[in-house]
């Protein structure tokens, strides 16, 4: 009985430390943004609007980017990776779902319980700005939210690759997973989080403009603030790449398989 007790006692506590964990992301996440939102505010003074927007909608932008992000972002490397490196992953060699097909599913539950904490936190910072900046109501019509929905499925798609392949890789090297950070600067800067495409130096936004990381987050916020819209030739370009991401994956897997050993 004392085992047994001892034993609830510990699967409490873990179970405790994941929450409290994902609450302290949430939190972290907004405390950032608010930081970046008075930034912005300071940015503004004396201004009524830069490159076509008002103070409102630059700050409607990284609300908005936030709940990408916490929709969307993948941060499962480190851990992932040390499971590869210990040789945790046998049982999954037996069974009829892949492993890669197992970190998705488990990705996604992850994802959807921190999205209920971060939607409403950010609703609650979104409507604390409104009593003093007139951020806009946002206009949600069948074809915009067709659009966002299929923008944020695009966006964590290319998170969960980009994540995966760096897992995949730790078969081959140690410290594969430090490609995360190489992610996250790549996705901050080319993509629309850190700063909107029209505020970018030229180069820079040509560079963007270029590359598919643009449709995680400037394109579905441009879209929601009604400054674009998707045309035929943006589904082929992200219908490309992310064909190209899955087939790098199933490539690797199928090679981390025959190299794969394991004592036991």
């Amino acid at each position: 009985m004392r085992r047994y007790t001892a034993l609830v006692s510990l699967w409490f506590i873990k179970a405790l430390e994941y929450r409290a964990e994902l609450v302290i992301w949430a939190v972290l996440t907004l405390l950032n943004t608010t930081i970046l939102l008075a930034i912005w505010l300071s940015v503004f003074r004396g201004v009524s609007s830069l490159q076509g927007y008002q103070v409102g909608q630059v700050l409607q932008y990284f609300l908005l980017a936030t709940v990408i992000n916490g929709i969307t972002a993948s941060h499962f490397e480190s851990w992932r990776s040390r499971e590869v490196r210990e040789g945790k992953i046998d049982h999954y060699l037996t069974k009829p779902i892949p492993y890669p097909l197992q970190v998705l599913l488990a990705d996604i539950g992850n994802r959807s319980f921190y999205v209920l904490l971060i939607v409403p936190i950010t609703l609650l910072v979104y409507l604390a700005f409104s009593f003093h900046y007139s951020l806009g109501v946002l206009t949600v019509s069948p074809l915009i939210l067709f659009q966002c929905v299929l923008l944020l499925g695009v966006g964590y798609l290319i998170e969960f690759s980009f994540a995966m392949i760096a897992v995949l890789l730790s078969f081959w090297f140690e410290g594969a997973e430090g490609l995360e950070h190489f992610k996250w600067i790549s996705i901050s800067l080319l993509s629309g989080f850190m700063i909107p495409l029209e505020f970018m130096p030229l180069w820079m936004r040509s560079l963007v403009n270029l590359l598919p990381l643009k449709y995680m987050y400037a394109v579905p916020i441009q879209v929601v603030q009604q400054r674009t819209s998707l045309g035929i030739s943006d589904l082929l370009y992200i219908g490309g790449f992310l064909l190209l991401l899955f087939a790098l994956q199933r490539w690797l897997w199928h090679r981390a398989t025959l190299k794969y050993t394991s004592a036991g």
